[in-house]
């Protein structure tokens, strides 16, 4: 009866309560100023978009109807319910807000550089057909919109764009020389349909490779773009050049700004060949090194801005009680009822005391504190007694009575399984990066091995899930990422059938995202998951940008001109359009960046970067590598291979494996070096002529 407590009885509670380390950093925190109530759901798991923020809605009205009837008292949401609901909304909110802005911003930025807004109008109407393909194959699919996949039409909208500003820049070009419009497609799709087509292909097999992903919501992202790419590839060549045909599209006779500018920056390359060749390498290995500072470290907690109430929530907790997260063990003692033999119990209690002085680890919740309490309460109370029953008959009596007093609804179940064989084991972890929590999960594993083998057990939990697939899903994306360059680069040389020209698309294709990473190495110093989206997102905008520069160039080449003039072709052709999508899709990330949705945020931020880096190689490093191959092979096959050894140099001690992986970069390395000398043999390596014979 809480009006007729005295102020002895609250001391006493008080007294009570502060010494059982079963309640205290658990229940009641330092100063006694904050209680947690915890609830405990299972989900049907049936719709996780309705019954997450159903069972919200409920702990809100109950939250504020609390409140309301005690205004003094304060409460605070935290936990991973909340959280899955946080991922949820967050991913909501930048749908209906930043992505709209970051696609407008786009189209404006190549309305602008194009001048012609009826053109990019048809843009627009080819981007929402490409996302609507993408969000038809996931619901054919039978697959709900999850945290994941509901960036897909965000990235088909944005590969789109990069395949049509090619189409509208030939259009733009064309037309200052003829006034028919069925010239101006035809000369569109001759001179950009290849390279669309090679770049499409290419970016399909990149998001491919999200099937490598450890993670279902990934592997769907990456099914669904896929299709949505595809469909880019089918508009771009057929809708859009029938509707620039068919409708009253204006012509501009004055040549663009941007495409003057490009027959300037190719004699600028050509002339200062030498120099941007080192100095821009230069600059590429310093990033790069830069790779070397990155940890694959993660704080899931802490994916959402300050600005939301989750997020201030969740550092009150950490702050006041320290840890949300927390590893989980399930202990089998390997037979009915074994959790009361009193050599399973103390092997038990001897692991809770070891978490227990582990630093991060802020309370530990076992069955084995509450025996210890039962066995010294029938003891007289005697502090001697606090320790794990000498029998497994006074265990098995305890236990019994324990449950026989609880009342309704508070029994053991969230503790001890249904035939007593196996108990839980709760260590709540505090402010830890996914890092930090596996390593602490080594350590225990390590305790198990050395300590009691037979009851190993693996950690398990919400924030294990989280944990895994941050450490997990970056490598296993590296490596798919790995096979997709290898699928790219054979397609490429396919296509071009020459093999310098197809191995030197490794660079222009590879440069970028390491480039970018590497700074963000000195940056910031760790990614998130937003890594295994922005390689496959990135390579596709790169491989892009690469494929229509390397193709033009080829071509001239194959018609007789000299490097330099190839290059000068190159960029005439293909600069404007390269510029246009990079302006248009930097300045798009940046909007996409303001995302208080660290995911969102990191992964714009990236693009923006990879995007810049794309350009800057495909116009500051490629030419003066391209002319050099025309005349100085062994020049560029060594240069190729102190690239590839300074790479494995930077890249060694990020491997577990380093003498595995130097070995691998040498061969690499030697390899490239081999098939540059033997190409110095010919001027053009061709695959249907001359491959058999070599």
């Amino acid at each position: 009866d809480i009006d007729n407590i005295s102020p002895e009885d609250v001391s006493n509670a008080e007294k009570v309560a502060n010494s059982r380390i079963e309640l205290k950093n658990t229940f009641i925190n330092k100063d006694n100023s904050i209680t947690q109530v915890n609830v405990l759901f299972r989900l049907p798991g049936k719709n996780a978009i309705v019954e997450v923020p159903f069972v919200m809605g409920e702990a809100k009205k109950l939250k504020e109807k609390f409140e309301a009837n005690n205004p003094n008292i304060e409460v605070r949401m935290v936990g991973f319910v909340p959280l899955n609901n946080q991922y949820s909304e967050s991913g909501q909110d930048d749908s209906a807000t930043l992505t709209p802005l970051m696609i407008v911003v786009t189209l404006v930025s190549v309305a602008i550089i194009l001048r012609s807004i009826f053109g990019v109008g048809l843009i627009f109407i080819i981007i929402i057909l490409c996302a609507g393909s993408s969000l038809g194959a996931l619901g054919w699919s039978g697959t709900n919109i999850n945290n994941a996949t509901v960036v897909a039409p965000l990235m088909v909208m944005t590969l789109t764009v990069a395949s049509a500003v090619h189409i509208l820049s030939s259009v733009r070009q064309t037309m200052m020389i003829t006034p028919d419009r069925n010239e101006w497609v035809r000369t569109a799709i001759i001179d950009h349909g290849p390279a669309i087509t090679v770049a499409c292909l290419t970016t399909a097999i990149g998001f491919l490779s999200l099937n490598f992903s450890i993670s279902p919501p990934f592997r769907q992202l990456g099914n669904i773009v896929f299709v949505g790419v595809i469909a880019a590839l089918f508009y771009t060549l057929t809708m859009l050049p029938a509707l620039i045909s068919l409708l009253p599209m204006k012509k501009i006779s004055s040549q663009a700004y941007m495409d003057k500018s490009m027959s300037g920056l190719a004699e600028f390359v050509i002339k200062r060949k030498n120099f941007l060749l080192f100095s821009t390498a230069t600059i590429a290995v310093v990033l790069i090194f830069g790779i070397t500072k990155i940890s694959l470290e993660d704080d899931f907690l802490r994916y959402f801005d300050k600005k939301y109430e989750l997020r201030q929530s969740i550092d009150y907790y950490e702050e006041k009680f320290g840890g949300l997260n927390a590893l989980e063990y399930s202990i089998n003692s390997g037979k009915e009822n074994g959790i009361n033999v009193p050599e399973y119990l103390q092997k038990v209690n001897d692991l809770v005391e070891f978490m227990r002085n582990q630093p991060k680890v802020t309370s530990v919740r076992s069955y084995t504190d509450v025996v210890k309490r039962l066995n010294q309460n029938f003891n007289n109370d005697d502090q001697s007694f606090y320790k794990i029953p000498s029998s497994e008959l006074e265990a098995a009596q305890y236990l019994f009575l324990y449950e026989l007093s609880l009342g309704y609804g508070l029994d053991l179940t969230d503790q001890i399984n249904v035939d007593k064989s196996a108990l839980r084991v709760t260590a709540n972890v505090a402010n830890a990066t996914t890092k930090e929590f596996l390593d602490l999960d080594k350590t225990i594993q390590g305790w198990f091995k050395e300590n009691a083998p037979e009851l190993m057990s693996k950690s398990t939990g919400p924030s294990q899930v989280f944990s895994q697939i941050s450490s997990r899903d970056v490598p296993a994306m590296l490596k798919g990422t790995g096979f997709a360059l290898i699928g790219i680069s054979f397609i490429i040389l396919l296509v071009i059938r020459n093999i310098k020209y197809g191995l030197m698309s490794l660079i222009p294709n590879l440069l970028p995202a390491a480039m970018a990473f590497g700074l963000w190495g000195y940056y910031t110093g760790s990614v998130t998951l937003a890594v295994s989206i922005v390689v496959a997102m990135t390579l596709g905008i790169v491989v892009d940008d690469s494929v229509h520069f390397m193709l033009k160039y080829a071509k001239a080449r194959k018609n007789g001109k000299s490097p330099e003039d190839s290059v000068r072709d190159a960029f005439q052709k293909v600069g404007m359009a390269l510029t246009t999508t990079t302006i248009g899709l930097f300045l798009g990330f940046c909007v996409l960046a303001q995302s208080g949705f660290t995911v969102n945020k990191d992964m714009a931020q990236l693009t923006a970067i990879t995007v810049v880096f794309a350009l800057i190689v495909d116009y500051l490093l490629l030419p003066p590598i391209l002319i050099m191959i025309g005349y100085k092979v062994k020049v560029s096959a060594a240069l190729l291979s102190i690239f590839c050894i300074a790479t494995a140099v930077i890249f060694h001690n990020n491997f577990s494996d380093q003498m595995q992986f130097i070995s691998f970069m040498k061969n690499i390395a030697l390899a490239g070096g081999f098939l540059f000398l033997v190409v110095n043999e010919t001027k053009d390596f061709s695959l249907d002529k001359k491959l058999n014979s070599r």
